[in-house]
Order: structure tokens, then C-alpha cells, then sequence
């Protein structure tokens, strides 16, 4: 006689099993969330306040075109509003920011070329004190305000910005590299596709921009 126990955060994986596979459990018990655990309610519910929708043809704008489609403008706004909350305000030693633009390597490394294009582009309105650069930061700050009433006052990230800014990692992570690239600490931003879905945990993920098809 032997037992077979098995524990997931994927229950349709055994429960979807036909008896024919021989995989199908006979008992099923579901555990109480942890303290802090945020599910797919959370994030995906009908009143969640964490989803932001991308217009209709962002991916196309991010991966045929040379322009920066707006919807990832917003979300490195928001990463950088979250980047200087965590790391300078809270101090605390990581934050992410996860794209997820296709499967293929040639997506990854247009979205790279493009968000090192637009954080250069901030850095050089930094310079000349952009009023359209603090308006676009303005908005991200307000919109993170509903969720997260501790925010410092604005200036503070207008103060901070160019700092943030320089300080982010960008990079790609595909079956070749995830093993070699460390996101544990910083600031970073990450790349991918099927290597980010499975099987690993990002420390401090506070915006994931997702636009596969």
C-alpha cells in the first residue's frame, strides 16, 4: 500500500485528472490563505483596483512600430513612482517590475531597446525640469494614491526621480540567462516569456506589463 501526497497552488492540475490517468486524487483539502496573501480575487476580482487596460493595439505599437506605446509609458511611470516609495522612502532593498511582452527573443529585445529609450528620454527632460514629465509622473502618483494612502507628498519623487531612474537594471530573462541574473536585490526590469510564468518568485513585484497575445 502506498500514499501519494501532493501540494499545489494549481488545483485544477490534479482535479481536471480523468480516473483513466490514474493521477485523479480521492481526497481533495484546501488550505486557508496565509496572513498577507493576495489571490486571484485580489488582483482579478470585479472590484480589484489593481488592473490598468492598454489600448487596443499596444502590442503591435510595442513590437512592429519605433514608436513607445503609451501603456508602457504609464507603467514605467508607476514603477518608478513604486521604485522610490519602496527602496528610498521605505527602505527596503527590492523592487520589480515585470514585461511580458511575447515568447520570442526578438520581442524581448525591441522592449529592451524601447524602455532604455524612454528612461533615457526621462533622464534628459529631468534636466530641463519637463512640465509634461512631472504632469505624466503626477497622474502615476495619483493613481497609486488610491491604493497606498502612506505616499509621501509628490515633491518628494519629483526629487528623487532622476536618481531612480539611473539606478535601474534592465533585463532579459529566457531559459539562457534566468539562471545568471539576479533580481533578488535594486531595481530592476525584467524581460520574458515562458521562462517568467513558471516555477520562480520575484521579490518586491509591484507592476507587471502584460501585452502576449
Amino acid at each position: 500500500c502506498s500514499m501519494y501526497i501532493q501540494v499545489t497552488a494549481t488545483p485544477q492540475a490534479i482535479i481536471l485528472q480523468t480516473i483513466q490517468s490514474g493521477w485523479k486524487p480521492k481526497m481533495v483539502h484546501a488550505f486557508s490563505p496565509g496572513q498577507g496573501y493576495c489571490g486571484g480575487s485580489h488582483f482579478y476580482g470585479e472590484n480589484s483596483r489593481c488592473i490598468r487596460s492598454v489600448p487596443e493595439h499596444e502590442r503591435e505599437t510595442l513590437l512592429e512600430s519605433n514608436e513607445i506605446p503609451s501603456g508602457l509609458q504609464e507603467a514605467l511611470m508607476s514603477f518608478l513612482i513604486n521604485s522610490i516609495y519602496i527602496i528610498d522612502y521605505c527602505k527596503k532593498s527590492v523592487c520589480n517590475f515585470l514585461i511580458h511582452p511575447g515568447a520570442k527573443i526578438d520581442h524581448h529585445n525591441i522592449t529592451e531597446k524601447k524602455i532604455i529609450r524612454l528612461l533615457k528620454a526621462i533622464q534628459d527632460e529631468i534636466k530641463t525640469s519637463s512640465e509634461l514629465l512631472r504632469s505624466t509622473l503626477f497622474q502615476a502618483y495619483e493613481d497609486i494614491k488610491q491604493t497606498c494612502s502612506d505616499l509621501p507628498a509628490f515633491d518628494y519623487f519629483w526629487i528623487n526621480l532622476h536618481d531612480a531612474s539611473k539606478r535601474i537594471e534592465t533585463q532579459i530573462l529566457n531559459s539562457n540567462t534566468i539562471a545568471e541574473i539576479n533580481y533578488e536585490t535594486g531595481s530592476n526590469i525584467l524581460i520574458g516569456g515562458n521562462a517568467t510564468g513558471r516555477g520562480i518568485t520575484f521579490a518586491g513585484l509591484q507592476v507587471v506589463y502584460y501585452c502576449r497575445e
